[in-house]
């Protein structure tokens, strides 16, 4: 959901040409030939690589469950969709529409849960800056000026952020009207690129030879240009190759890459004069200015596709005969709207909105929001957070991004409690598809073996969408909610399980496949590598080896 900040070489490419994949998000590719709940199934009944779920039902045959609340940190969950709409947390000491806070939480009205990107009168903030854009704003009056000889340890590494921040804002911001000049008047265009040339540190850049780029073919030069200007991202010559080659031979390729990057990159996330936030009327640094919002959890305008497959994934009905059945049986849903249309939520809302869950009973968050790097204005608040829901003992389920790298060289990561280390009621997910061989990892999903926790299902996954539909979509963010529907199934069955030993449970009680695999698209390795090695557990969730490991656990009570 929330862009990240990072040096490495191939952030800006993934950006650019997967931003469609926004928190945690991408549209759907078929691996194969697959019955719609293929992830559910078992691998020696089924040969899909599922997660056993029918099987841990049987097993639980005639146990009763207790409800259990799981909390949804992204944007609005169709509450009314048929599949959803029995599943939805109440409040029920709040009385709907009476304008009184009758439970004293400090939200009025708030029923089935909160937005917290919305005012008081239901107007949505339907755009954001950036993530480095709120860096640069946000650190430019301690930083810019600052004498380097005396940074400390923690001011280091925030100065080293906020030069790469300021860097991206003025290069993409300038990025727009550039390309524009350079189809319409190369004098212009000249002299607009002269007048940035001493704003960049990047030498490559300063030696590119305009002059002769002007004078050669027009697509050669917006070829050319755009790969020279974005020089340091270009991962292969052979992507460059195609990328040029589509430029030269399909009309209006050009007008199109144009139009894409306005759409999904848009310039005013670069304006550093622009406040979206002013509309919600609260002040995002104040941490203690707390209470803003609205108990509005369904705006049209900010959209909720994303939010609704996560829910069904954990909680879809499984006993009305129609579209899917999610993973837990006993479960209610609590929304909590962070995410703005497109994806991207800025750490206030974040913070507000897991202690919000903390606070109103949720045992397991969801945040299907992409790790890959994740540095902002305010990583102390963020941090803290992590520290009061573990101090609390809820479980939150965070998935690993859609990058596809590996994330174990990068030293800010989501999830890092106040010391910097990850709490052990906090799990990190990667994606795999329905192919038992070589490509089991989802291309995009993010890895590394001291990182990221477990694997589950992520590739073609089947689920609720607005408005009674249904769809497929792949992305770690649909991976994130079959472990936490996993946890939330074992939570229910078993109910004293703290959150600790519901991580522990699911780390024990993977499926671990005996295979070498591709690594995922940008990982930077061209030898296959063990799937074991991929990931902290080395395997895939599943529900029915954690039901009986829960099982076990309990007995020796």
């Amino acid at each position: 959901m929330k862009k990240a900040i990072t040096i490495s070489t191939y952030w800006l490419f993934t950006f650019l040409f997967f931003c469609m994949q926004s928190y945690a998000q991408s549209l759907v590719t078929n691996t194969a030939e697959r019955p719609n709940d293929w992830w559910q199934a078992d691998w020696q009944k089924d040969s899909l690589p599922g997660i056993s779920l029918d099987k841990a039902y049987n097993y639980l045959k005639g146990r009763k469950s207790k409800q259990v609340i799981v909390a949804i940190i992204d944007n609005c969950v169709d509450t009314a969709h048929e599949e959803l709409k029995d599943f939805i947390w109440t409040n029920k000491v709040e009385t709907p529409g009476n304008g009184i806070d009758d439970d004293h939480n400090g939200y009025v009205d708030d029923v089935h849960g909160w937005c917290f990107i919305a005012n008081k009168n239901n107007i949505a903030q339907t755009k954001q800056s950036s993530l480095e854009t709120l860096v640069y704003i946000a650190w430019k009056n301690k930083l810019e000026n600052i004498d380097t000889t005396k940074l400390d340890k923690e001011t280091r590494p925030q100065y080293d952020i906020y030069q790469t921040a300021k860097e991206m804002v003025f290069e993409r911001y300038h990025f727009f009207p550039l390309i524009t000049l350079l189809q319409t008047d190369s004098v212009k265009f000249a002299q607009y690129f002269d007048n940035l040339l001493p704003n960049y540190r990047d030498i490559k850049l300063k030696d590119i030879p305009f002059s002769s780029l002007l004078s050669s073919n027009a697509y050669d030069s917006v070829a050319n240009l755009f790969f020279a200007y974005f020089i340091k991202i270009v991962p292969t010559t052979s992507t460059v190759s195609i990328f040029k080659n589509r430029l030269k031979t399909i009309p209006g390729f050009f007008s199109g890459f144009i139009n894409f990057v306005n759409n999904y990159i848009q310039r005013d996330k670069y304006d550093t004069t622009i406040n979206y936030r002013a509309i919600i009327g609260d002040d995002p640094d104040n941490f203690n200015d707390k209470v803003y919002g609205t108990p509005s959890i369904n705006l049209p305008d900010i959209g909720g596709e994303h939010a609704t497959m996560i829910a069904g994934i954990i909680s879809a009905d499984r006993n009305n005969a129609v579209g899917i059945k999610g993973i837990a049986d006993n479960v209610l849903i609590m929304p909590l709207v962070t995410a703005v249309p497109g994806g991207g939520s800025i750490s206030k809302d974040m913070v507000m909105a897991i202690h919000y869950a903390v606070d109103n009973g949720a045992s397991i968050i969801n945040m299907s929001l992409g790790t890959t790097p994740w540095i902002d204005e305010h990583e102390k608040e963020l941090r803290e957070a992590f520290d009061y829901a573990d101090n609390h003992n809820v479980l939150i389920v965070n998935a690993a991004g859609n990058d596809g790298v590996c994330l174990d060289s990068e030293k800010y990561l989501l999830g890092q409690g106040s010391d910097g280390i990850e709490h052990d009621d906090y799990i990190r997910v990667g994606a795999t598809t329905n192919l038992m061989n070589d490509s089991l990892v989802s291309y995009f999903s993010d890895f590394g073996g001291n990182t990221i926790d477990i694997f589950a299902p992520g590739s073609a996954i089947y689920s609720t969408t607005s408005g009674n539909k249904y769809n497929s979509a792949d992305g770690t963010s649909f991976a994130c909610p079959v472990v936490t529907g996993v946890a939330a199934l074992l939570k229910s069955y078993f109910p004293k399980l703290t959150a600790r030993q519901l991580k522990e449970i699911l780390m024990k009680s993977v499926y671990k496949p005996d295979l070498r695999v591709i690594p995922p698209s940008h990982a930077g390795f061209t030898d296959k590598i063990p799937f074991s090695k991929i990931s902290k557990s080395g395997g895939i969730v599943n529900a029915y080896n954690a039901v009986k490991v829960a099982d076990k656990m309990m007995k020796k009570k």
